[in-house]
């Protein structure tokens, strides 16, 4: 088994429940997991044999550009669309944080993470 792993990906998004968060927008950190059981790519040293990790980089990237008014919506929306564009490679994992979020004190992040 193999697992690749994108870590700190980091996007502006206009994503909140409250009208401001969805005016002024605000930083998101994005993290995704994939375990796979096709290690082709380890003895091939093939791009085909393997997930396309900037293939995966625009997915969360279109989705991050759709706002949400919850951060549980918008990491589901991430799962399904990086399963729909890598088939059934095995578990995926995501988290999505909201950096600085606006709680009324000092917060570094808030972060939902899904499995499937």
């Amino acid at each position: 088994m193999a697992k690749i792993i994108m870590e700190n990906m980091e996007f502006y998004g206009f994503h909140g429940h409250y009208a401001e968060e969805q005016l002024t927008g605000g930083r998101y950190g994005v993290d995704i997991v994939i375990d796979t059981n096709d290690p082709r790519a380890i003895d091939t040293d093939d791009l085909n044999d393997t997930i396309d990790y900037s293939a995966i980089y625009g997915v969360v990237r279109r989705e991050m550009a759709v706002p949400s008014k919850l951060i549980e919506h918008l990491t589901g929306r991430i799962l399904r669309s990086v399963r729909e564009s890598i088939g059934d490679a095995g578990k995926i994992t995501v988290k999505v944080s909201k950096l600085s979020p606006p709680v009324g004190g000092k917060m570094e992040s808030f972060s939902v993470v899904l499995e499937g």
